[in-house]
C-alpha cells in the first residue's frame, strides 16, 4: 500500500514539478520591469488627459457664460450708445474672448486627442491583463513550490516505512528460515517437554507413594 501511494505520489510530484519548471522558465523570460514602466507611463498620460478634460470643461463652461452675456446684449434698447456702461462693456469684452477660448479648446482638443491614441497605443488592458497574470503565476509558483516539498517530504518518510517493514520481513524470514533448518529438533524438543512433564508428574506420584509406605513402616515398628 505504501509504494502504491509512493508511485502516486511520484508521478504527481513529477507533474508538479514540470509546470513549476515551465512557470519559472517564463518567469525568467517575462520583462516584468519594462510592463511596470509601461502602466507608470499610462496612469501618467491618465493623469494628463485627466488635467485637460477638467480645462476643457472649464473653458466650455467659459465660453457658455460669454455666449450668455452676449446673448443678454441682444436684449438690450440701447445698443452700443452707452459704451462705458459696465455691463455692455463686459459683453463687449466677452465678445472678443470667446475666440480666444473658442481656440483654447481647439488646441486642448487636439491634445486630448493625441494624449487618448498614445493611452490606446501603449494597450492598457493587455498590460493591466500581463501583470495580473504575472501576479497569479507567483502565487502559483509559490503554491507548487509548497506542494512539491510536501510531496517530496511524503515520499522521503513512506520510504522510511517501507525501509523498516523491509527489514522486520527479512527479520521474519531469518526466523522462518531457523525454524525450517530446526524442525525436527525444535519438534523433538516439544516431544521431550511433554514426555519431561510426564515424568515429573510420575515423579510426584512416587513421591507420594513412598510417603505413604514410610509411614506404613512407621506404624509396623
Amino acid at each position: 500500500d505504501i509504494e502504491e501511494r509512493n508511485a502516486s505520489l511520484s508521478i504527481d510530484l513529477f507533474k508538479k514539478q514540470e509546470k513549476y519548471n515551465k512557470i519559472v522558465e517564463f518567469l525568467e523570460t517575462f520583462d516584468v520591469e519594462s510592463v511596470k514602466e509601461k502602466k507608470t507611463l499610462i496612469e501618467d498620460k491618465k493623469a494628463e488627459l485627466q488635467k485637460l478634460m477638467t480645462e476643457m470643461s472649464k473653458a466650455s463652461d467659459q465660453k457658455t457664460t460669454m455666449y450668455r452675456k452676449l446673448d443678454l446684449l441682444q436684449d438690450v434698447p440701447c445698443g452700443d450708445k452707452f459704451p462705458n456702461c459696465k455691463f455692455i462693456k463686459d459683453a463687449h469684452s466677452s465678445a472678443g474672448l470667446i475666440q480666444v477660448t473658442e481656440s483654447k479648446m481647439r488646441d486642448l482638443s487636439v491634445l486630448i486627442n493625441d494624449h487618448g491614441q498614445a493611452i490606446n497605443q501603449l494597450e492598457p488592458a493587455k498590460v493591466e491583463k500581463s501583470l495580473e497574470d504575472y501576479s497569479k503565476l507567483l502565487q502559483k509558483k509559490g503554491s507548487l513550490a509548497s506542494e512539491i516539498t510536501m510531496n517530496k517530504l511524503l515520499i522521503e518518510q513512506n520510504e522510511s516505512k517501507v525501509f523498516r517493514q523491509k527489514l522486520q520481513i527479512e527479520s521474519i524470514r531469518g526466523k522462518l528460515t531457523e525454524y525450517d533448518d530446526n524442525r525436527d529438533a525444535i519438534e523433538g524438543l516439544k516431544d521431550h517437554l511433554m514426555e519431561k512433564q510426564k515424568l515429573k508428574n510420575d515423579l510426584e506420584s512416587q513421591k507420594k507413594e513412598l510417603t505413604n509406605c514410610e509411614y506404613q513402616t512407621f506404624k509396623l515398628f
